[in-house]
C-alpha cells in the first residue's frame, strides 16, 4: 500500500487540507506586471486642468502688496505698471520697513503660461518677501 505524506492512503476520498498557491501566484505577478507597465501611459494622459478654490479669505493683517500678472505679459505692482526687471527693487524698497510681516498677493490670468508665473515668483523671493498669496476666483 502507498501511503502520502499525511499518513492517509492514496486512494481515499478524503478532500486535501492544503491550496495550491502557484497558480495565485502567478496571476498575481502577471497583473503586477501589466499595472507596472500601464501606470506611466496614465500619468503622460492626463491633462492638468486646474479647478477654482474655495478658499477661506486671510484674517491676518498683514500688509499686503498687489502683484498682477496679465494674458499679455504686463506685470502691475499695487496697479502700476512695471517691469519684471525693477519688480524686485521696488519690492525692497515696500518691504524694507518690515519685510516678516510683508506679503505679496499673487494674482496671474488663468491662461498665463507657468513659466511667466514663475519667473515672477523667483523675482519676489529675490527681494526678500517669504509670504506669497495666491488670489482666485471662489
Amino acid at each position: 500500500m502507498a501511503f502520502n505524506p499525511q499518513g492517509s492512503r492514496l486512494g481515499s476520498q478524503t478532500p486535501m487540507a492544503e491550496i495550491n498557491v502557484i497558480p495565485l501566484v502567478d496571476i498575481m505577478l502577471v497583473l503586477l506586471v501589466i499595472f507596472i507597465i500601464t501606470v506611466p501611459v496614465f500619468y503622460q494622459a492626463v491633462p492638468v486642468n486646474l479647478p477654482n478654490t474655495q478658499a477661506s479669505p486671510s484674517t491676518e493683517n498683514l500688509s499686503a502688496i498687489e502683484v498682477t500678472l496679465t494674458l499679455a505679459g504686463v506685470i502691475q505692482l499695487n496697479q502700476e505698471v512695471i517691469s519684471l526687471t525693477t519688480l524686485t527693487e521696488k519690492l525692497r524698497q515696500l518691504t524694507s520697513d518690515a519685510p516678516l510681516s510683508s506679503e505679496v498677493q499673487l494674482r496671474a490670468d488663468r491662461e498665463v503660461r507657468y513659466q511667466q508665473v514663475t519667473e515672477l515668483m523667483a523675482a519676489i523671493q529675490q527681494a526678500g518677501v517669504e509670504r506669497i498669496a495666491f488670489v482666485t476666483q471662489p
